[in-house]
Order: C-alpha cells, then sequence, then structure tokens
C-alpha cells in the first residue's frame, strides 16, 4: 500500500501536527507540493529569477523572468497577464538585467503602482526579492536565484510576513530613527492592502 502523505511548503516539509494556517510556512502565497519539496529556489530555461503572484485573482501564479523587458498588466499581451480589473492593460514594466537585478517603472497607469508602500512612477527603480509590488488588488514579490540571498522575513501575526530590515545607525548629533521594519512581503490580500498614495480606483 501507500504511505502517509508528505506535505512542503516550497522545500520544508510540514509537520502537520505542529503547523498553523498562517504562520510561516504556511502564510499567504506559499507554493504546496506533495510527496516531493517544491523547488522554489532553481530557475530553469536560462530565466534568472521568479516573479510570484501572491495576493488577487491571480494568486498562486509563478512567472519566469528571462533577461530583458517585461511588461505586467492586463492585456492579453503582457508577457504577465493579470485577470485584475483594477489594473491597466499595460500596468507597469520590469527590465530584468542578465545578473537577475530587476527594476520596475510604471509609465502611467491608472491606479498606480506602489513598491514597499511607495509610488512607482516612470523612472525605474529596484525591485529586491522579497519586497512587495502592489499593483490594482493583486500583489507580487519577486524571487531570485539559488546564489542570491533572500530579504529577512519575520510573521506579522496576521497570515502574512514583512521585511525586516535593520535599524539605522543614529544621525550625527544624537538624532536616530525608529527602527520600524519594512513593509510586508506578502499580502493576505484587500483588507492588508495599501493603494498607492494619491490614486484613484479606477480600471482601464
Amino acid at each position: 500500500g501507500t504511505g502517509p502523505a508528505v506535505l512542503y511548503a516550497g522545500r520544508e516539509r510540514l509537520d502537520l501536527q505542529r503547523c498553523a494556517l498562517g504562520e510561516p510556512p504556511l502564510v499567504d502565497g506559499a507554493v504546496l507540493a506533495l510527496q516531493v519539496p517544491a523547488d522554489d529556489a532553481a530557475v530553469p530555461d536560462g530565466a534568472v529569477a521568479r516573479l510570484h503572484v501572491v495576493a488577487g485573482p491571480d494568486a498562486g501564479g509563478v512567472h519566469l523572468l528571462h533577461p530583458g523587458h517585461v511588461r505586467v498588466g492586463r492585456s492579453a499581451d503582457a508577457d504577465v497577464p493579470l485577470d485584475d480589473p483594477d489594473v491597466s492593460r499595460l500596468h507597469c514594466e520590469l527590465t530584468v538585467g542578465g545578473d537577475g537585478r530587476v527594476t520596475v517603472a510604471d509609465p502611467g497607469s491608472t491606479n498606480g503602482t506602489a513598491l514597499e508602500g511607495r509610488p512607482v512612477g516612470p523612472r525605474p527603480v529596484p525591485l529586491s526579492p522579497g519586497a512587495l509590488l502592489r499593483i490594482g488588488e493583486s500583489a507580487l514579490r519577486l524571487s531570485a536565484g539559488a546564489d542570491a540571498a533572500p530579504l529577512p522575513t519575520a510573521p506579522d501575526g496576521e497570515g502574512r510576513v514583512r521585511v525586516v530590515r535593520p535599524a539605522a545607525a543614529p544621525a550625527e548629533g544624537g538624532a536616530g530613527t525608529d527602527g520600524r521594519t519594512g513593509p510586508y512581503a506578502s499580502a493576505a490580500g484587500r483588507s492588508g492592502a495599501a493603494s498607492p498614495a494619491g490614486t484613484g480606483r479606477r480600471s482601464r
């Protein structure tokens, strides 16, 4: 007969007696596999990174990124199509380098693009592995190849994880920072999403 089922979240084997939904690794956007680990680190077929859809109508989707320009949007002509009515037909564009570095720019979408809660404009800005890219009601997260170290994360207690960034050194003269951690690295859905500042919620 067959043995007991073995479940993995990414490459981590789950202890079904102890794991809890909403706590790492069972957070929103996790990739589950049966019997064998899901090799999230490997990037095959000449791709240098993966783009994960971690929230929105297409949550769970994984797109391989090859060097060049990658268009993200609602159009069927987009390289990464999203079935999200709040996403413009060609919403934003990623530029993928041969070394796996990625930048993102928004050429003028209707509802805007936010990277870690900050609006993205037409000037390309770096998209780091683990950072949250919010477009419409969808959230995207980049994962690099096996040689790249992911950003450290910690659970937020609401089914998500957040990027943990080291506190900056106190400024000269004794002024310090608030030491707050970075924004969410994965989104649990619409209730936890922050809309880009100063943008509407119209679709195009």
